[in-house]
């Protein structure tokens, strides 16, 4: 039996599986699954992103609520009882404040300190080490004289009670000019 197609076969047989002898009339598709995109609409078409800015807005409102229902009532208590409870919050409201602004202050300069590291990093790898110490000895001239014209515009006042101390410890005239208030 020849391989090449006559007419009245059908043109299938041309097919590699039907050249190798494979029944390709029995042969079913076997379903394949779609992967799973992390970006995938879930549930109602939404993505998990929106899902969780979603959360949290409810989250926000139901916080706004609670706290617009403990204002209401509290306006209907007696005056000292007002004035205890705005003590306590004040103190709440402090401690979460030092809390937040030391948090981020505290990571602020991390990432100051990272960024000056990699910049240091980066400069020696381009310009070598000698290079480098040139270029930070020249930076410092810089800021130094740079410092210099800014207190001669001032022409001799001290911004604050710090800027005159540290002038004195630098042996520059601290008794010369008055503090600027």
């Amino acid at each position: 039996m020849s391989i090449a197609t006559s007419s009245a076969e059908p043109t299938e047989r041309c097919t590699p599986r039907a050249q190798a002898g494979e029944n390709t009339k029995t042969k079913t598709k076997t379903k394949t699954r779609a992967k799973k995109s992390k970006h995938a609409p879930l549930i109602g078409g939404l993505t998990p992103f929106e899902l969780q800015v979603r959360r949290e807005m409810e989250r926000r409102e139901k916080a706004r609520l609670r706290m617009a229902r403990l204002r209401a009532e509290l306006k209907t208590r007696s005056p000292e009882e007002q004035e205890s409870h705005a003590a306590r919050n004040r103190v709440y409201q402090a401690r979460h404040r030092e809390k937040q602004v030391f948090s981020f202050f505290r990571h602020r300069e991390d990432l100051r300190i990272w960024e000056a590291q990699r910049r240091v990093a980066v400069y020696k790898a381009k310009y070598g080490p000698e290079a480098y110490l040139e270029y930070a000895r020249a930076k410092r001239e810089r800021r130094r004289r740079a410092r210099a014209q800014r207190e001669a515009k001032l022409g001799g006042y001290f911004r604050n009670e710090e800027e005159q101390r540290m002038a004195a410890a630098d042996g520059r005239d601290a008794q010369r000019a008055p503090v600027i208030e």
